[in-house]
């Protein structure tokens, strides 16, 4: 770019380098994306239906025969105990942690404004580490 500038006009060959480049540019773009994506880990309970832990709890002391229930209530009651198995080691509701429940379905709880902006003003001024 430098040379460009330098004299105000633009080559043939500075063009040709540029157009020679820029696939270069966007092939090693996607190979970025491609890596950073695959590094990413799947949230478990981004798979769940969209539920309250009571919800959750709910479905699962369900006490209705599974021949007696709809075909998409059982899919969903299926797919909580897999999830509960999976996370909590168990499938049965009452074994489970409630808190550490209520943390997997519904996520940390959201750090208050205020809160927030102490913490991260503390941070720039190297008072104390703030994990969000």
């Amino acid at each position: 770019m430098y040379i460009v500038l330098k004299d105000e006009i633009v080559e043939p060959y500075e063009a040709w380098v540029t157009l020679a480049l820029f696939p270069v540019l966007i092939i090693m773009a996607l190979i970025a994306d491609k890596l950073s994506s695959s590094a990413e880990k799947i949230d478990p309970a981004a798979t769940l239906p969209v539920m309250n832990t009571l919800e959750f709890i709910e479905v699962l002391k369900n006490e209705q025969p599974e021949d007696q229930m709809a075909p998409a209530e059982l899919q969903r009651k299926s797919t909580l105990k897999t999830f509960l198995k999976t996370e909590m080691g168990t499938d049965n509701i009452n074994e489970v942690n409630l808190a550490q429940l209520k943390e997997k379905v519904e996520g940390n709880v959201p750090v208050k404004k205020g809160e927030y902006r102490k913490a991260f003003g503390s941070q720039l001024q190297g008072k104390k580490k703030f994990n969000d």
